[in-house]
């Protein structure tokens, strides 16, 4: 009954979105409405970029009223998310059936991927309350951004001061006596502007384990900073600073060995509970140069992420299951680096546009990682990139980047990549198609080892891989319709999996196949008009690669996805409604037992329905309210771990402004 309900909500508001016939218009001369600054290395005009892009903006921020950034990403087309258990609870995010640490994530352009948790970003600790905007490109990136971004890149972009004196603030509560709030201030002048912000989030939460009553709780404190000068058209210096704060509850996987030594399934089980912390200092510190009337610009780019994670467990010993031990395990990570850029622009009829731009760039990274089981790593990465990028003709964009890695862990390795894009201006047609290489550098655990238990292999090659797309985007109804169709093929090569070792340690070891990935993006947003909005996102991934029980469909990758969200403004444009659908088809995840063999389980499809609705008091004040997992789904993203149940919340948001 519930499946039939959710295909009539979504046939309905197609045939509403479809209502109109359409009207084009010559764009050649039109204005950038959305400019990007991670699909290539310097900001680009979204309607220019032939990659797959989402842009996600303050305003649909602030209409779905997500507490974390995560689960604004659930229905971007070509993402997956998986959250283990409560808030605070483990949470991956993939693009694209590549793994959550393929991913690279930009926080103000620093880069955010933890190096003291395999490279993979802690999403669990980045909450919505200062975000300005999020972009999401897919496909490989590694000839612009080097590892981390074989399979695409995640910009989360704060919020920064302005001309003037403004402010705001939070406060809200709810279900799982969750609390939060926030405070953000900035102001200026044309000269220099800054602005500080904080939050603060408490969760009760509830049992990750599937056994057992106790709660799983979580606290995240975040604090920032940003201060800009320009005293000049052509000069400024930019500073900016963010501090994170989190504790996390959850619930130890353990395996008790049952009598004989019978394999017995992996269960999460409250009785081995443990407790994690998160502290995260991302700083930058850049500059920028203009001469030539702005024609060829200068950046210096210095930034830090140092990362602090330490988590204490329970567990049974494995050969007298009536003991229980007690583990307390730390792990530091420091990523130090210097990025610098020169740009030339050769200025079409003498004028500065950013259409014809030649850059070279180098980017210096240095890692340090320690961990309490007495690991130390320190090794740097250099990065040589030349890129560049053209409007052949009004109608077609070419852009091409090319970059040299010198590593001290690893062999040096070239990667690539071209897009190129043609508009159809009388039709509103748009094709597309990019192809490249991605590279995906062996983590500091995986070279030097994480535990007695897993030894490192220094031997470890790049994960490398091959992809390409092709795209077709279509403007309806004079640009109030838009459409977009990509189909992906992307390859992995030299995959780092882990085996087990005959003395019942494991390693890390690059596999002899490969993973392969192809699929289907599409997309659809529709504003009837200033009251209405609709947007519908589907991703089919065929994830193919070696598992733990032999060939097969790779584990948390649904083949099927879609996400459907409308948006409906009224009195006066003084009140909210938006409803949010999100629906995850089956995958498989993995299942390990007592004698170290292994299987998989397959996961059943669910769909999650979020309502949320707001009123403006006045020109400052809003009242909103959230009800999230309306219709109480019981579904599962990882093994054994529970979920969200229904959940409602209120708040206030206030503004001023000067």
């Amino acid at each position: 009954m519930r499946s039939r309900i959710f295909k009539r909500v979504i046939f309905c508001s197609l045939a509403v979105m479809s209502a109109q016939s359409p009207v084009f218009a010559d764009d050649t001369d039109r204005e950038p409405e959305v400019m990007v600054v991670s699909a290539a290395r310097t900001a680009m005009d979204i309607a220019q970029i032939a990659s797959s892009v989402t842009v996600i903006d303050r305003e649909i921020i602030e209409q779905r009223q997500s507490v974390y950034v995560v689960d604004l990403l659930r229905g971007v087309p070509g993402l997956s998310v998986n959250r283990s258990g409560s808030g605070g609870g483990i949470t991956e995010v993939r693009s694209r059936g590549g793994e959550a640490n393929q991913l690279l994530v930009l926080i103000d352009g620093i880069r955010a991927n933890d190096p003291a948790a395999n490279d993979q970003f802690q999403w669990q600790t980045l909450s919505a309350a200062n975000v300005e905007r999020i972009e999401i490109v897919r496909g490989p990136q590694s000839a612009i951004w080097g590892s981390d971004a074989n399979t695409g890149v995640i910009n989360i972009i704060t919020r920064k001061g302005q001309a003037g004196l403004s402010g705001s603030g939070f406060v809200e509560g709810g279900s799982y006596n969750s609390a939060s709030g926030g405070l953000r201030a900035g102001g200026g002048t044309q000269e220099i502007s800054w602005g500080a912000n904080a939050s603060y989030l408490e969760q009760n939460g509830f049992n990750s384990a599937q056994s057992g009553s106790e709660n799983d709780p979580y606290k995240n404190k975040t604090a920032g900073f940003n201060l800009a000068y320009k005293p000049a058209e052509s000069l400024s210096v930019d500073f900016v600073t963010r501090y994170s704060d989190a504790d996390a509850d959850g619930d130890w996987q353990d395996c008790v060995p049952l009598p004989g030594n019978d394999p017995c399934p992996q269960v999460v089980s409250d009785s081995f509970p443990d407790s994690s912390t998160f502290k995260q200092l991302y700083s930058a510190l850049s500059g920028t140069a203009g001469f030539l009337d702005n024609r060829w610009t200068h950046q210096l780019f210095f930034a830090t992420t140092d990362t602090r994670n330490k988590s204490v467990f329970q567990f049974r010993d494995f050969f007298d299951p009536d003991l229980l031990l007690v583990d307390t395990f730390r792990a530091d990570g420091t990523l130090n680096e210097v990025r610098y850029q020169s740009n030339w622009d050769f200025a079409r009829d003498g004028v500065v546009a950013g259409k014809d731009v030649v850059t070279f760039a180098v980017d210096h990274q240095k890692r340090e990682y320690s961990n309490s089981n007495a690991v130390d790593d320190n090794s740097y990465q250099t990065g040589y990139v030349l890129e560049g990028r053209t409007m052949v003709v009004p109608a077609w964009s070419l852009t091409g980047a090319v970059r040299y890695d010198d590593s001290s862990d690893y062999d040096d390795i070239t990667t690539w990549r071209i897009t190129t894009g043609y508009d159809f201006f009388a039709t509103g047609t748009r094709l597309r198609g990019a192809a490249g290489t991605g590279q995906k550098a062996p983590t500091s655990t995986e070279l030097f080892g994480f535990s007695p238990d897993f030894v490192g292999n220094p031997d470890l090659q790049p994960e490398q891989s091959k992809g390409w797309e092709l795209g077709v985007d279509q403007a309806l109804g004079s640009d109030n319709y838009t459409a977009a169709l990509t189909y992906f093929n992307e390859r992995l090569e030299d995959q780092i999996v882990t085996v087990f070792l005959p003395d019942f340690t494991s390693t890390a070891i690059n596999a002899p196949g490969d993973a392969r990935r192809k699929g289907v993006e599409a997309a659809l947003d529709a504003r009837l008009n200033e009251q209405f909005s609709g947007r519908l996102a589907y991703t089919y991934l065929d994830s193919e690669g070696d598992t733990v029980t032999g060939r097969g469909s790779e584990v948390r990758r649904p083949r099927n996805s879609y996400a459907l969200n409308l948006n409906y403004k009224f009195l006066q444009q003084k009140a909210n409604l938006n409803l949010n659908l999100s629906y995850t088809g089956s995958q498989y995840d993995n299942v390990f037992f007592s004698d170290f063999s292994a299987g998989r389980i397959e996961l059943d499809s669910y769909a999650i329905v979020d309502l949320t609705t707001e009123y403006a008091l006045t020109d400052s004040v809003v009242l909103y309210g959230r009800l999230d997992n309306l219709f109480d789904e019981d579904y599962e993203q990882v093994y054994s771990y529970n979920t969200l149940g229904r959940a409602g919340y209120v708040g206030v948001r206030m503004s001023l402004n000067r």
